[in-house]
């Protein structure tokens, strides 16, 4: 058998969604069955779905909190109704990690994706409307995030 020719092909959704994102110019930093996670100039993001509904799509950033910011959930509590309410296409969460203790902010942006002609233009809509929430956030809230 002669397999010098041979072409491997990977059949996971997520390898049409690495596919398009590297059309629509971002860098692939890791790819797993329901995720794809990648990057533009400094920002890493997630590109996330179910394979059950593949046109959900679920566009993240996250960072991690320094330890010295505040933790006090009503500042928090202020910072996520201003995201949620104020800023278009953009819901924001805290998250503790139990292992470390580590805190994180992660904004997220869900869409319904259903003409891949389209993906260019809702995936740098996604990740603008991500920068904008977390730039934002951070010099409205700077003390918390």
């Amino acid at each position: 058998m002669d397999i010098t020719n041979a072409k491997g092909s990977d059949d996971r959704l997520s390898a049409k969604y690495v596919d398009l994102l590297k059309a629509a110019g971002f860098e692939i930093i890791g790819v797993h069955d329901d995720i794809v996670f990648f990057k533009l100039i400094g920002y890493a993001y997630a590109l996330s779905f179910q394979s059950s509904n593949p046109e959900y799509l679920s566009f993240s950033l996250g960072a991690t909190i320094d330890a010295d910011k505040v933790k006090d959930v009503s500042q928090r509590y202020e910072l996520v109704q201003f995201v949620n309410m104020k800023l278009k296409y953009v819901k924001c969460h805290f998250e503790v990690d139990d292992d470390d203790g580590e805190d994180s902010v992660h904004f997220v942006c869900d869409l319904m994706f259903l003409n891949e002609a389209d993906f260019t233009r809702c995936a740098h809509t996604a990740v603008k409307a991500l920068d904008n929430a977390y730039i934002s956030a951070s010099a409205k809230f700077a003390d918390v995030v």
